[in-house]
C-alpha cells in the first residue's frame, strides 16, 4: 500500500513543476458518481485527477474527473476509477471522493501529439504552436504497429497519452486544427491553419510513411483508412 501511494504521488509530482496552466479546485459537493467544483474558467470536456487527502501532507490520485456541465458558477464533473497504475501486485484503492478533496485539471496540456496528413502540415502546426512540447508522431505509430493496428481509435489516444504523460491531441482537418483533451476527446478549441499540401499519409504523418493494415488486423477488426479527412472527422463525431 505504501509503495503504491509513493508511486502515484511521484508520478503526479514529476511533472507538476512544468504545468504552467494547470488549475486546482476543491470539491464542494458529492452526489453518487458526480462532484461539483467552482466553475472558474473551466470548459466542458476538460479532465483532471481527483486527489484524496489522508492528511495535510499525504494524498493519492484516486480517480479521473471529466467536466460535463456548467451552471450556477459550478462545474459538474463525473469521475471514474484511476487505473493507470493498476497491477496485480498492488492493492486496489477503493476510495471515493469527498468534500474537501481537490481536482487538478489541465495536467500535461503543455505536452501534445500532432495528427496531421503530411509533413508540410506537421511543420506548419508545430511552428504555429511553438510553445507546445511536441512528442514525435513516430512514438504513436510505433505503439499502433505493436498492437497490429493501422488506424487509431479513441482508446488508443487515451492509452498513448497515459504512456507519455500527454494532455492534448491536435488534429488537423483541411485548413483547421482542433485541440482535444486526450482522455475525454472533448474539443478544447479550434483554430485555422495555413497549409497548401493535399498529400495524405495514413494513418497520419510520421517518418514511417504509410502504414498498411496487417493480416492480423484484418481479423481483429482494424480499420482501414481510405481518406484521412473522412476518417478523423468520423472519429471525432462519435
Amino acid at each position: 500500500m505504501k509503495i503504491l501511494l509513493l508511486l502515484i504521488v511521484a508520478y503526479f509530482n514529476l511533472f507538476a513543476h512544468s504545468l504552467g496552466n494547470r488549475v486546482s479546485v476543491p470539491i464542494l459537493e458529492v452526489h453518487d458518481d458526480k462532484v461539483f467544483v467552482p466553475a472558474m474558467d473551466l470548459k466542458i470536456g476538460e479532465t483532471g485527477f481527483i486527489l484524496h487527502y489522508f492528511n495535510e501532507e499525504h494524498y493519492a490520485i484516486i480517480a479521473r474527473a471529466f467536466v460535463v456541465g456548467l451552471r450556477n458558477n459550478q462545474a459538474e464533473m463525473v469521475f471514474k476509477h484511476f487505473d493507470t497504475f493498476e497491477h496485480n501486485s498492488f492493492p486496489h484503492l477503493a476510495l471515493k471522493p469527498k468534500i474537501g478533496d481537490k481536482i487538478v485539471l489541465r495536467n500535461f496540456y503543455h505536452r501534445a501529439f500532432a495528427i496531421t496528413p503530411n509533413q508540410e502540415t506537421y511543420i506548419a502546426l508545430t511552428n504555429q504552436y511553438n510553445s507546445v512540447e511536441w512528442l514525435h508522431p513516430d512514438l504513436f505509430v510505433t505503439y499502433l504497429m505493436g498492437k497490429s493496428k493501422s488506424a487509431p481509435r479513441v482508446q488508443d489516444f487515451q492509452k498513448i497519452c497515459d504512456i507519455y504523460a500527454v494532455g492534448v491531441i491536435y488534429i488537423v482537418l483541411n485548413h483547421n486544427v482542433e485541440a482535444r483533451d486526450c482522455q475525454s476527446f472533448g474539443l478544447l478549441y479550434k483554430d485555422s491553419l495555413q497549409n497548401n499540401s493535399d498529400e495524405q499519409i495514413h494513418p497520419f504523418f510520421s517518418r514511417f510513411g504509410n502504414i498498411k493494415r496487417s493480416w492480423i488486423g484484418f481479423f481483429t477488426g482494424d480499420k482501414k483508412i481510405e481518406d484521412y479527412d473522412i476518417y478523423y472527422k468520423n472519429l471525432m463525431s462519435k
